[in-house]
Order: C-alpha cells, then structure tokens, then sequence
C-alpha cells in the first residue's frame, strides 16, 4: 500500500520507510525476531533522515545487538 498509494520519488520512498519500520515493530511486538530485524533493517535502506529513522537505528541496535 505504501507503495500503491504514493507518488514516486521522495514522497513513496518515505512512506517505504515508515511501513517497514512499523512492520518491523509489529513483529517485534510478537515475538519474530526474525521478521522484526528483516523490516527494521530494511527500513534504514531508503536514505531517510530524521527522529524516527534515528529511532530505527536506536532500536534495531540496542533490541537487536550484532555481535
């Protein structure tokens, strides 16, 4: 949908981020950390910048620690 729904460019790259960032929270939130860390990574690739993409990265690091 965030794909269908938005305009090409800044604006559905942007809306990518978002939805995979949720995503990835959702499946967090039950338990797959698998699919958690699939869309939370995936989310950091659209070259978005701001709070929320710096929670991203906050999150997927302190939840998801590489070692």
């Amino acid at each position: 949908a965030a794909i269908r729904n938005t305009r090409e460019g800044r604006p559905r790259k942007t809306a990518q981020f978002y939805a995979d960032l949720y995503i990835g929270l959702y499946y967090d939130a039950v338990n797959d950390a698998e699919q958690a860390q699939k869309y939370l990574r995936r989310s950091l690739t659209y070259d978005v910048n701001g709070y929320m993409a710096d929670t991203a990265r906050v999150y997927l690091k302190d939840r998801f620690p590489t070692k």
